[in-house]
């Protein structure tokens, strides 16, 4: 579970509330802090003594979606209200991404908890900051705490009365173009500011954007194609001796990324074919494919399906799990990264356990996923 994309989006009309809150908790990723971020907060400061803002995946690798670290979201957070009477309401906290939506609930539970000091007092009032405007929404109701409703907040500029679109944001912040960006103006400054020192990180995301861009229009329009384009892809998890097998991207994106060895699906083939073709050609297994068929367990892929889990567009992926018994000479099969893979390597479980920050997309997620089942 991921923290939700259109808590970033939202904005509060003014409003008054007869009964004042004691804390109000405000999710979003906050990639970056834009103007309507700050108008939440600060009529959330207006109707509550605190307001703790949980920025999400925490636990994730630098991407175009999530360029910045729970750190440098803080800082910028901070840095926006540093001179304003707001500034000691505020509570900054992160969020994880996890595996599943009930882990997911239950670390915003225990956060609550925690800084709210709820087993203090418990006749504290907390509420949820929210827009119920789709299916990203649902956590609301599983909260069981206040839930103020927010609409589109409207100034002279919010014309077409939309939502600030934080995708459009990074966009034009990776092809530097920053004219007429709706950010406060310390956001604007910590951004060149971050772009200047950290100008590596800059330079790669940079290119990440420009290909992701350039790949999705190659085949953005696919002509008369009746259905919206949609990938299928398989992927391996392979267990030997308490490790699992994975792969360094060579290429964007996510390049020097770790992630499970597997590829698109050619048109010719089955699920299993593509699995063992990919997992060979990555890797090198010193195992034969027919000896390697047998070790699937369970016979059957996993789908993932998670609409947004690829920056490439609609991917679907078929997961199958290889339970390898020891190899007899070394224990862990040999293995050499090869055609995309720049390296090959088996990790340790509990070293893997330590690695979302490393993994590519939800790969790591995914590893976990099958871990569990052991």
């Amino acid at each position: 579970m991921k923290a939700p994309e259109e808590a970033s989006n939202i904005y509060l009309p003014e409003t008054s509330v007869k009964s004042r809150y004691d804390y109000l908790i405000y999710i979003g990723r906050f990639q970056p802090f834009h103007l309507g971020h700050k108008h939440v907060v600060e009529t959330a400061c207006a109707i509550s003594d605190n307001v703790i803002i949980l920025c999400g995946s925490c636990n994730v690798p630098r991407t175009t979606k999530n360029p910045f670290t729970f750190a440098e979201r803080q800082d910028y957070i901070e840095k926006v209200f540093e001179n304003t009477k707001y500034k000691n309401q505020i509570i900054v906290n992160g969020l994880d991404d996890c595996a599943s939506n009930s882990e997911w609930i239950i670390q915003v539970q225990n956060k609550i908890h925690v800084l709210t000091k709820a087993d203090l007092n418990d006749n504290i009032k907390i509420g949820i900051v929210g827009h119920q405007k789709d299916d990203s929404s649902w956590y609301l109701e599983k909260l069981n705490v206040d839930f103020f409703e927010v609409g589109i907040y409207l100034d002279e500029k919010n014309v077409a009365h939309r939502p600030v679109d934080s995708t459009n944001i990074r966009r034009n912040f990776f092809r530097n173009e920053m004219n007429d960006i709706p950010l406060p103006d310390e956001m604007t400054y910590w951004l060149k500011t971050w772009s200047e020192t950290s100008w590596e990180t800059y330079e790669y995301l940079q290119k990440e954007e420009k290909y992701i861009t350039e790949y999705r229009a190659s085949w953005g329009d696919y002509g008369n194609s009746p259905f919206p384009v949609q990938f299928i892809t398989v992927d391996a998890v392979v267990i030997q001796q308490g490790h699992i097998l994975l792969i360094k991207r060579k290429t964007q994106p996510g390049k020097d990324l770790w992630a499970l060895p597997g590829g698109f699906l050619n048109e010719n083939e089955t699920l299993r074919q593509g699995v063992l073709r990919e997992l060979m050609e990555e890797t090198k297994l010193k195992v034969p494919p027919k000896i390697l068929a047998t070790h699937i367990q369970d016979q059957n892929p996993i789908p993932f399906d998670s609409p947004g889990r690829s920056s490439r567009g609609r991917t679907l992926t078929h997961v199958f799990l290889f339970n390898l018994q020891a190899d007899p000479e070394d224990g862990l099969s040999r293995v050499k990264g090869s055609d995309d893979a720049k390296e090959a390597k088996w990790f340790p479980l509990n070293e893997f356990e330590k690695m979302p920050k490393q993994m590519f997309e939800d790969h790591y997620f995914i590893g976990e996923h099958f871990i569990k089942q052991l």
